[in-house]
């Protein structure tokens, strides 16, 4: 065989690779997109919208039949649409994993969509643990069922739509994003993510803390109000019942920053104390901080409760590792719940 010849196939199969680790990059990718949907986008959204009120809610409405919201709508729907999203690749996963002859699935980017194979079928995405999981979604189903007021317990009611289909959407989220991460890669990936969300959100706390809403200035109100506003130039006729230190993110209720912060700042921490790179382990230290001057903001006396519960969790179960770590790192976390702990005592004492 000549030299030209076994260049042209060297050339033949480098083509070849490189053809298969682009489209592994582009399924790789597309993975994402249902997770940044739902971390990255979703928490952000705020745009005024007219609901049309279901009979139900005359219980708790007053009787007019539409209400303008602000803070949920779009959120819900884009829950949803993500939710839709991570059962379509499931789905795809399902097929390929089974060695369906589908060719759209088989032959391009989709079938090393998770790296599917016989062995790695879907149902490794449920595993013996989560029966705790199944027993919740089982008691909000029935819940949901057997209530006199179906439309509310499937759908939510004015200003919180966490009904049976949010639930069964954020149980699909937790599945399908369990599922993607597969190595430390993907792990840093997520948590860098969370802790940039964490980070916009704190800010946002912050600033709404010190009076300076950003949703109270002009630029933002155009940026959430309808088209029938901006046209009438009736910006002005928007207000917010809130104080104006009241801290609140784009959640409406105050309370919820609670579930926020619990949520978020063992992710950042998580993000200190195991990042690879400085700009990581800054960003995990910043949005900390950030988040708890928030919580503070927003007088949440549970919040309060349920970050300390989480952090306490986060601490006994990364234990080993910040004995092992360098002091550092072990001091800012401890130094992190003494400003939760004392910071709150202080805040409570001062507003209740």
């Amino acid at each position: 065989m000549s030299k030209s010849h076994k260049k042209k196939i060297k050339t033949k199969i480098s083509k070849k690779n490189k053809l298969k680790i682009e489209e592994n990059d582009i399924a790789n990718l597309i993975k994402w997109v249902p997770f940044i949907l739902f971390i990255n986008v979703m928490p952000f959204l705020v745009k005024m919208h007219t609901v049309k009120k279901h009979p139900p809610f005359g219980f708790w409405m007053a009787p007019a039949t539409e209400y303008v919201d602000v803070f949920g709508y779009f959120k819900l729907n884009l829950l949803y649409i993500c939710a839709t999203l991570a059962i379509i690749f499931l789905f795809f996963e399902y097929v390929s994993s089974n060695q369906m002859k589908v060719s759209s699935l088989n032959d391009k980017s989709f079938s090393g969509f998770f790296n599917s194979s016989p062995e790695n079928s879907l149902a490794r995405i449920f595993y013996k643990k989560d029966i705790i999981v199944f027993a919740a979604i089982v008691m909000i189903a029935l819940s949901s069922i057997l209530s006199e007021y179906k439309p509310v317990t499937y759908f939510g009611y004015r200003e919180r739509f966490m009904g049976l289909f949010a639930w069964l959407s954020f149980f699909i989220m937790f599945f399908y994003i369990r599922r993607i991460i597969k190595d430390k890669k993907d792990i840093f990936f997520a948590v860098g993510s969370i802790t940039l969300t964490g980070f916009v959100l704190g800010v946002i706390g912050v600033m709404q803390s010190k009076a300076h809403d950003p949703f109270r200035m002009d630029f933002f109100k155009r940026v959430i109000a309808t088209k029938e506003i901006i046209q009438n130039n009736l910006l002005d006729t928007i207000e917010f019942t809130f104080s104006p230190t009241r801290v609140y993110m784009t959640v409406y209720n105050p309370n919820n920053v609670g579930v926020i912060v619990a949520g978020i700042v063992p992710v950042a921490l998580y993000a200190l104390i195991y990042g690879k790179n400085k700009i990581l382990r800054a960003a995990g230290l910043i949005s900390s901080v950030l988040l708890v001057v928030s919580l503070w903001g927003s007088k949440s006396r549970a919040g309060l409760v349920a970050v300390v519960v989480s952090l306490i969790v986060f601490f006994l179960l990364n234990l080993r590792t910040l004995i092992s770590k360098k002091g550092m790192y072990r001091m800012l976390s401890i130094a992190l719940v003494v400003i939760i702990v004392v910071g709150g005592v202080f805040a409570f004492k001062r507003h209740f």
